[in-house]
Parts: C-alpha cells; structure tokens; sequence
C-alpha cells in the first residue's frame, strides 16, 4: 500500500513538476514578446515625436507665406470681385446665360433617369 501511494505522489509531484516547467517557459516567452512591444511602442512614440516636429516646421506660417510668394501667382482680391449672392443668382437666372450654357454643355442625367423613374 505504501508503494502504491508512494508511486502516485511521486507520479503527482513530476505531472505538477513538468506543468510549472512548461508554465515557466511560457511566460518567459511572453516576457520577451512584451519586452519587444514595448520597443516597438518606443520606436514608434520617437517617430511620432518627430512627425510633430516636422509636421510644426512644415506649417509656420512665415515659411508657407514664403513658398506661396515664390511659387503661386496669387493677389489679394479686389473689392470689384465681390458679389452678392443676388447678382449671382440674376446673372445664372438670366435668359441669355442660360442659353449659352445649355449650349455648351449637355443636360446630364439625374439619378431619378437612371432607375427608370
């Protein structure tokens, strides 16, 4: 009886032995999977920090009024190229305008058109 008991306690110990074993090296790999993540969060918190930078550089205003002078050809608009919206609409409601624009270009068809309604 006490070989029998001594074997199953034995048989217990080296199942629960070989079990914390394998536990072990589980979370040993799961420490370095962690250790890796947190790495790459680093890296990737480092990039950001630069992007910002960057990003800030990029966009002060001094620098982006320089490049618009050299490279676009734009001016302030003058006060005569200011309308209402009233003139606007008198000028695309008138008989001539519309006209024209029908002439130029074809009447495209509306969504109703195209299901058949």
């Amino acid at each position: 009886m006490i070989l029998r008991s001594t074997f199953f306690l034995f048989f217990i110990a080296s199942c629960v032995g070989f079990a914390l074993f394998q536990v072990k090296h589980e979370v040993i790999d799961v420490e370095k999977e962690l250790t890796f993540a947190l790495r790459e969060i680093n890296r990737e918190e480092e990039s950001l920090h630069v992007l910002k930078a960057e990003w800030s550089y990029l966009n002060e205003p001094q620098r982006l009024q320089a490049l618009a002078d050299k490279y676009l050809d734009v001016a302030p608009i003058a006060s005569e190229q200011m309308v209402t919206l009233t003139r606007v609409m008198d000028h695309a409601m008138n008989p001539s305008v519309i006209a024209t624009r029908s002439a130029q270009a074809p009447i495209r068809p509306t969504v109703a058109s195209w299901n058949g309604n």
